[in-house]
């Protein structure tokens, strides 16, 4: 008896000590600092000359703002996927604004995009004429291809559709208001 009163505190002292972080952290959760960047909204027209402009954020909750830059690297042009060192050159064509994003938020929203849907949606309508067009996306790095994935959230302008998916709607509303605050 006297002998597991003073080997079990040691026991455990041992089996919690060699426990690294790594160890005691759930593999649902997911890695906010392993991507360069989780949300893009996207505005491009080309009805009275050519406008490509928008903003990211990173993955330090900062927005970063761009505007007509060359050669900007989009994910339609790619197959949908996006490189390491392509998100890190368009990075490198934007500029930081004032605007950052609360961590916790921005954990608690990165934490939805996994769980997104990718294939239900309004049907796509006619929004007008000229107006050009908004995509907001969430972006999940994928392990296996070694690359982004952007997911769309939503889109207005010429056309316009949403994502039924209720994280997607949430989502695309939290980017409209630092859109919104942004102009």
């Amino acid at each position: 008896m006297k002998i597991s009163k003073i080997y079990l505190p040691l026991i455990l002292l041992v089996a919690i000590g060699g426990c690294t972080e790594q160890d005691m952290v759930s593999t649902d959760e997911p890695l906010i600092l392993s991507q360069e960047i989780y949300f893009e909204v996207a505005h491009s027209n080309q009805a009275w000359a050519s406008m490509h402009e928008g903003f990211i954020v990173d993955n330090a909750g900062a927005v970063r703002t761009y505007k007509n830059p060359t050669a900007w690297n989009e994910a339609t042009n790619t197959k949908g996927l996006l490189t390491s060192t392509q998100i890190k050159e368009n990075i490198s064509k934007t500029i930081a604004t004032d605007l950052k994003v609360d961590v916790t938020e921005l954990k608690a929203l990165v934490g939805k995009i996994p769980k997104i849907s990718t294939t239900d949606f309004t049907k796509r309508i006619a929004g007008g004429n000229d107006m050009g067009q908004t995509n907001f996306y969430a972006y999940q790095y994928d392990t296996k291809k070694e690359a982004y994935v952007p997911i769309l959230l939503s889109e207005t302008g010429d056309w316009q559709s949403q994502n039924k998916d209720k994280s997607a709607i949430e989502i695309s509303e939290w980017l409209e208001t630092i859109q919104a605050k942004l102009k």
